[in-house]
């Protein structure tokens, strides 16, 4: 091992699979509810077109979160950043999944502007795999957390559709969303 590589360790390949992953799941927040919007309005007893202005309102508040959220990582600690951004999120799929429940649309708006703003977490993740990856290998992390996040986008309707074909649409929501302690 070099004096370098003994000051700047590379990020381990499971460290970067977990960012990947992170990054998948938080861009693909985004979109889980495209293929769900029909089955939303017939839950929720609203019009199709209410339960369509959430496509709209992930992605407005998503261009919020990376207009005001994501510089921060320029100026906080990136990891507490993250996690803080990642758990707000997750409780805006909780609170998107609660609806199902309770038949609440303005509680489904509210998870949903939560979920996209703090969704931002996978722009933070990008640039910190590149900060802490060993000199030469930022390009292969950066690589494989961005794949992570545009594989999030593309599977998220699939995935969506399979969940809620097994329970539901805010079956979706609840699988996103962290477990409830016990």
């Amino acid at each position: 091992m070099t004096a370098q590589t003994a000051s700047h360790p590379t990020l381990p390949l499971p460290t970067l699979l977990l960012m990947a992953t992170a990054c998948g799941l938080c861009a693909g927040a985004n979109y889980f509810n495209q293929p769900l919007l029909h089955s939303m309005a017939q839950s929720l007893q609203i019009s199709d077109a209410l339960a369509s202005s959430t496509v709209t309102m992930a992605q407005v508040s998503y261009g919020l979160g990376l207009l005001f959220l994501v510089p921060l990582g320029d100026m906080l600690e990136r990891r507490r950043l993250v996690l803080a951004l990642m758990l707000l999120a997750a409780c805006g799929m909780l609170a998107s999944g609660i609806s199902g429940l309770t038949g609440s649309f303005a509680l489904l708006a509210g998870g949903t502007l939560m979920a996209g703003v703090f969704s931002v977490a996978a722009q933070v993740l990008v640039p910190m795999a590149a900060t802490f990856a060993a000199p030469g290998a930022s390009g292969r992390a950066v690589g494989l957390v961005m794949s992570g996040l545009l594989i999030g986008i593309l599977a998220s309707r699939s995935v969506a559709g399979i969940l809620s074909d097994l329970g539901g649409w805010s079956t979706v929501y609840w699988g996103w969303a962290p477990p409830a302690p016990r």
